[in-house]
């Protein structure tokens, strides 16, 4: 019996300790998955770049006029007019910044001991506005003045992510964003004053791609702090703006027969803006 007092305390022991919970040290990217939202401030720079192309037409159909490229009875042949221009310049924006709100949710996946996937939805509060005035279409003496704003941008990211320690982590992202880009340009074009009120104004919804990088440092198991840098390319928009009828013989600007030539007036002025944002964004983050 003196024996089998301690040998049942010792099977006791070795039962209970393999009773107890076993516990597993978390890997790294254990330490960044889950949902979470995130709130921070964004320094946003636009740019990008406005093609303007402009036709006039001018047409006066002389009485005295002969289709059939003689002289005809009762007066001389006297040969319509047809004045013709087409001028095109592109003008860059001037770079100015501004400072947006941002809000976030994200989901990350854990997939392997340092490696996860992202999903993130992101959405700006705020615009970025900037003004051009310039006279650069070459030849045509015509001053531009550019009102271009960009407003509601949100996207949709996938953002494959590495983890440096439990408490450090970096990402690229790739993104799909949207943005409504409203604005007017000023031709201020002499030659056809009257015509149009020579402003070209548009309010459109534009998609692009953005590329970007960034962190994430934990503080704890569920704030950290997130940065990072992105562009964003938009498709560009363009606006098309007419006054009058094109006649229908000229072809190229050549003329092919003066028969049933209209007079008048023609003009079209088409404007292709395209938009850029530079964005670099700290946020304050909450894991779930």
């Amino acid at each position: 019996m003196k024996h089998t007092t301690p040998t049942l305390l010792a099977l006791l022991v070795a039962a209970g300790a393999s009773a107890a919970p076993q516990t597993t040290a978390r890997t790294n990217s254990e330490n960044f998955d889950g949902f979470s939202i995130s709130l921070g401030g964004s320094q946003v720079t636009q740019s990008g770049s406005t093609l303007l192309q402009e036709i006039y037409q001018e047409i006066t159909v002389n009485a005295n006029d002969d289709t059939t490229g003689g002289t005809g009875p009762g007066g001389s042949n006297e040969p319509d007019t047809y004045d013709i221009r087409q001028e095109t310049g592109s003008h860059g924006y001037n770079n100015k910044d501004a400072f947006n709100g941002q809000v976030a949710l994200a989901y990350n996946l854990a997939i392997s001991e340092n490696f996860l996937i992202g999903l993130e939805v992101a959405m700006q509060f705020g615009a970025s506005t900037r003004f051009v005035s310039i006279a650069e279409i070459p030849g045509a003496g015509n001053d531009i003045n550019e009102l271009i704003e960009t407003s509601n941008t949100w996207s949709v990211a996938l953002k494959p992510s590495y983890t440096i320690s439990e408490k450090f982590m970096v990402y690229a992202k790739v993104s799909r964003a949207n943005a409504k880009i409203s604005g007017n340009i000023d031709l201020q074009v002499a030659s056809i004053e009257g015509l149009l009120g020579d402003e070209l104004s548009f309010n459109h919804t534009v998609g692009g791609l953005g590329l970007g990088l960034g962190f994430e440092y934990n503080f704890d198991a569920h704030w950290f702090l997130q940065g990072e840098i992105e562009r964003i390319s938009f498709n560009s928009y363009r606006k098309t703006q007419t006054s009058g009828t094109f006649n229908s013989t000229l072809v190229d600007g050549a003329l092919v027969t003066d028969a049933g030539a209209q007079a008048g007036e023609f003009y079209r002025g088409t404007a292709d803006v395209g938009v850029n944002l530079s964005k670099a964004t700290i946020s304050l983050g909450y894991r779930f």
